[in-house]
């Protein structure tokens, strides 16, 4: 329970935060260099200020934009 209470404390202060954040991962090749980056989850702060939703953002690796 007390990690589950962490859980929503963290994710309250992501969403409401004024500025924008936005997890992600690192897209890595065979030989363990960077290649790409995905996004994995944004707040609403993030959405504001690129314009884009977050069905938009999800998913989305830097390559493609």
């Amino acid at each position: 329970e007390a990690s589950q209470e962490g859980f929503e404390w963290y994710r309250s202060l992501f969403e409401m935060a004024s500025d924008g954040f936005l997890i992600g991962r690192l897209i890595m090749d065979p030989d363990g260099r960077t290649i790409d980056f995905s996004v994995l989850q944004v707040n609403r702060a993030c959405e504001e200020l690129t314009g884009l939703g977050r069905e938009k953002l999800a998913g989305m690796e830097s390559c493609h934009t």
